[in-house]
């Protein structure tokens, strides 16, 4: 284990304002002078009486040094925890009960992804994510660790690094889009087998039935969005009452029910077996300044995680006096820690709100091998050709808990090759991997968070904005965790954006689905492809053909005077139970996800408009 650097030489003094929340009263908070490597400037950390910390910066880099070091002191244990579950070295901390997981995270590859969106990040994240980690490491440098180290008899903690900072945005990002197709595959394949069985229809009785795409309570956020700013021609394309899907094979649905039970335990990957609505749900709503009392527009958020994701956020207030920037930073809301700022919240110009949008980003493909003689893949087989695959050597180690030696973490050398020694990564999907294995043939996940994505960045340039248009723009680079932003402003404007890139598929674009749907595993040997990026488009990183900005759903103070949102289909492609009969303005299907969440929303909707309907709505009435 590294050892927690106290040797840097001190650069700055920032006063620590500790008020009751820390052991005084507010009438005896006390001022304590601290040293600070790395912080160019004076500055300040203050706590309220419930604990909520506001820094003051000179500069944003100082302002992250001091959240970094707010953060460590109060959720360090956490971070720590974050970070090692995202990076799979969790058995370095918690001892051999963390293995089976770090080889399962390690084949994702998430740090992977963080390290290439580090690559590649602009110079101004870079150098905050660097002070914030200066900051979290002189916490660390002059303080007892965390008292949940004694009981796993560790004396010292890895430093914090910029790229830790990455991983956790990858994470944040991940809970929000990864959809793994296992579950609904083993389901479809089941009703198939039954149908040929006893002689009915397998696939109707799935997407008709037992498996709809439409929702009970059709209510859109923006009924009136027409994508692409065109009109589209919906009977151009197959019009099925539901999508079908060809029959499933033995050997895929083998390797679905093995990869499901490899998995099952594993509390990073096994919630994404399911699809998404399954797994979390948030609410907004917003009403515009004609049906309010103030004559200015409310926002409401209550934006949830699953009840198996601890207490991720933490309140914090961020002021920047930064001589670069025409005005102050002055943001407050909800942080991750780990992160310097806000991810919702209010700035001194608009506020902002969130809840998650079920863009379809990931797809699970039946792979076809070339195997060496130890049985491990070196080629794909696509559209006849051989393909090389990446390996990636993994090494792990594991904290020896129990045997009374403090520190005492060392390499496991029983994790072989063909079981989490090597991960095998196929370029083809986006840099994914292959997740599972049986003679020469195989899973692989194409996810669009695998290469170098900018949701931090997009949050960086929002806590920035100072507008509608700066706001927006911000939003453009939050490239994979699709959300939907609210947003209301002091000049009286109220807002929605869907975030994220959509990437086209080859079949879909061609006018049909080849084989079975996205949201069911596909052939990974030709057909299924996403399609190479041709029209890049503002804000675009990922290097596929995405859906324009002018077809992802916004709308900007709508004549109805409210937006409400409640993870539900936001347009109502799904409304007549098939997600795949729409046609994008220029040809091609246009498709989002294969199904929202519904019941709550049409509770909100019904509320919202008997407000609207009455009229001088109040704080109290959202």
């Amino acid at each position: 284990m590294k050892k927690k650097n106290s040797a840097a030489r001190p650069r700055a003094l920032i006063a620590l304002a500790i008020a009751s929340v820390l052991g005084f009263s507010a009438a005896q908070a006390q001022t304590q002078a601290i040293q600070g490597p790395g912080l160019k400037h004076p500055g300040t950390i203050t706590y309220d009486a419930e604990g909520v910390p506001t820094v003051v910066g000179a500069t944003d880099e100082d302002a992250a040094w001091l959240m970094g070091y707010a953060h460590a002191r109060t959720r360090f244990f956490q971070m720590d925890t974050l970070r090692r579950g995202a990076s799979g070295t969790v058995a370095e901390v918690v001892g051999p009960g963390g293995l089976a997981q770090d080889i399962q995270v390690r084949t994702l590859g998430l740090r992977r992804a963080a390290w290439e969106t580090w690559a590649k990040l602009s110079p101004e994240l870079r150098g905050q994510f660097k002070a914030y980690a200066d900051g979290v490491n002189a916490w660390l440098a002059s303080n007892p660790l965390p008292i949940e180290y004694g009981a796993l008899e560790l004396t010292s903690a890895d430093p914090w690094t910029p790229v830790d900072s990455v991983v956790i945005g990858k994470l944040l990002a991940y809970q929000l889009s990864f959809d793994l197709e296992i579950d609904y595959t083993l389901r479809l394949g089941a009703y198939q087998q039954a149908g040929q069985a006893a002689g009915f229809n397998g696939n109707a009785l799935f997407f008709v039935d037992t498996h709809r795409s439409a929702p009970p309570d059709a209510r859109a956020s923006i009924p009136d969005f027409v994508p692409g700013g065109g009109a589209t021609d919906d009977s151009a394309a197959a019009k099925n009452a539901a999508p079908g899907a060809a029959p499933l094979n033995a050997s895929l649905l083998e390797l679905a029910e093995s990869y499901r039970d490899q998995i099952a335990g594993n509390p990073l990957i096994a919630p994404h077996l399911k699809r998404r609505e399954d797994r979390a749900g948030s609410n907004w709503w917003m009403v515009g300044g004609q049906h309010t009392a103030s004559g200015r527009p409310i926002l409401a958020n209550d934006p949830h995680l699953s009840l198996s994701t601890p207490m991720l956020f933490q309140e914090g207030h961020v002021i920047s006096n930064d001589p670069r920037y025409a005005k102050p930073m002055n943001s407050v809301g909800s942080i991750t820690p780990g992160t310097p700022w806000p991810l919702l919240g209010c700035t001194a110009d608009f506020c902002w709100g969130l809840t998650t949008n079920s863009l379809d980003v990931t797809d699970t493909y039946q792979e076809q091998f070339v195997l060496n003689t130890f049985g491990l893949p070196t080629h794909t087989i696509h559209n006849g050709q051989r393909e090389p695959v990446l390996w990636v050597f993994q090494s792990y180690f594991v904290n020896r808990i129990g045997d009374g030696v403090a520190d005492n973490v060392e390499r496991d050398n029983s994790i072989g090759y063909t079981n989490g020694g090597i991960s095998i990564i196929v370029p083809r999907r986006n840099n994914g991997p292959v997740v599972q294995i049986a003679g020469n043939t195989g899973l692989s996940i194409q996810y669009t968070g695998w290469g170098a994505t900018f949701e931090l960045e997009a949050f960086r340039k929002i806590n920035r904005a100072t507008n509608l248009a700066e706001f927006r723009r911000g939003v453009m680079d939050f490239d994979v965790g699709s959300q939907n932003f609210a947003y209301v402003d002091k000049l009286g404007n109220f807002a929605y954006f869907v975030s994220a890139e959509a990437p086209i598929r080859e079949d879909l674009q061609a006018g049909a689905v080849n084989g079975a749907p996205p949201f069911i595993i596909r052939n990974g040997t030709g057909g299924n492809e996403w399609l190479p990026a041709q029209n890049r488009h503002e804000g675009q990183n990922l290097p596929y053909e995405i859906l324009s900005p002018e077809e992802m759903p916004y709308t900007i103070n709508p004549a109805r005077g409210y937006i409400a949102n409640a993870n539900n289909d936001p347009i109502g492609t799904t409304f007549d139970n098939n997600p795949l009969n729409q046609l994008r303005p220029g040809g091609g299907i246009l498709y989002y996800a294969p199904g929202h969440s519904s019941y709550r929303m049409g509770r909100v909707d019904r509320e919202v408009q008997k407000l609207v309907a009455r009229g001088n709505v109040t704080v109290q009435d959202m």
